[in-house]
């Protein structure tokens, strides 16, 4: 996208407005898998579309197409359910995503759909993904492929990566070769330090799990109050 001034966040449409809106495209995955989205719903829930969609602004404006080849289709998927009804499905049913590459839902793909709500600026999205891997890392441990994933893509001052942080220190294991499948799949410095300064600070205190209301107060002053 070229550079250009955002356009204005509108009020949320009705369903009504919404049907009876135009779509646009958007291209997902290396095999580019066309999904069509209302126009209004996408552009009022995301700054990134919202920015790409504004036909004074951007070339996908004018031609109602956005394209990101790196984005798991399934895992796309989960974004557009949460976009038509503001509720994502419990992790229990998340093979409903995807068609014959559906999801096994786990730490990765639910940090795959907060790297993608991070990215498309979708402070709502984030909020309620970042709740739901609360409650997923309550109940399993995150792998070192998740642990990677996290840290290359997203700032390195994320609410989500303290949560990563947090989840190592309070159900810690050891990790085992067959946790690492490469040679290069090495846990990030900064994870490490985290980790460090976790056990130095809690280190006379037990924290048997983890809790929300830690991760959710960088929204309280950008996420309305949901009606």
């Amino acid at each position: 996208m070229s550079e250009g001034k955002v356009a204005k966040k509108r009020p949320k449409p009705t369903i009504g407005e919404t049907f009876l809106s135009r779509t646009v495209t958007v291209k997902i995955g290396p095999e580019l898998k066309d999904y069509q989205v209302h126009k209004p719903l996408i552009m009022h829930h995301s700054e990134f579309f919202r920015a790409a969609f504004a036909s004074e602004n951007f070339k996908e404006g004018v031609s109602g197409e956005v394209t990101l080849e790196d984005v798991n289709p399934a895992v796309f998927e989960a974004f557009i359910d949460w976009l038509y009804t503001q509720k994502l499905l419990d992790f229990r049913e998340w093979d409903k995503y995807g068609g014959e590459h559906s999801l096994i839902y786990n730490g990765m793909h639910v940090t795959q759909l907060y790297v993608l709500a991070n990215r498309i600026i979708a402070p709502e999205l984030t909020k309620t993904t970042l709740e739901l891997a609360v409650d997923y890392f309550n109940s399993d441990y995150v792998s070192v492929e998740t642990i990677i994933f996290a840290y290359a893509n997203l700032p390195e001052e994320d609410i989500y990566l303290q949560l990563l942080v947090d989840e190592f220190y309070t159900f810690f294991r050891k990790i085992s070769k067959e946790d690492v499948n490469d040679e290069d799949e090495l846990l990030p410095t900064k994870f490490l330090r985290g980790v460090i300064n976790k056990y130095a600070l809690l280190a006379t205190t037990e924290q048997k799990s983890l809790e929300v209301e830690n991760y959710l107060h960088v929204f309280n002053d950008n996420v309305p109050e949901r009606s």
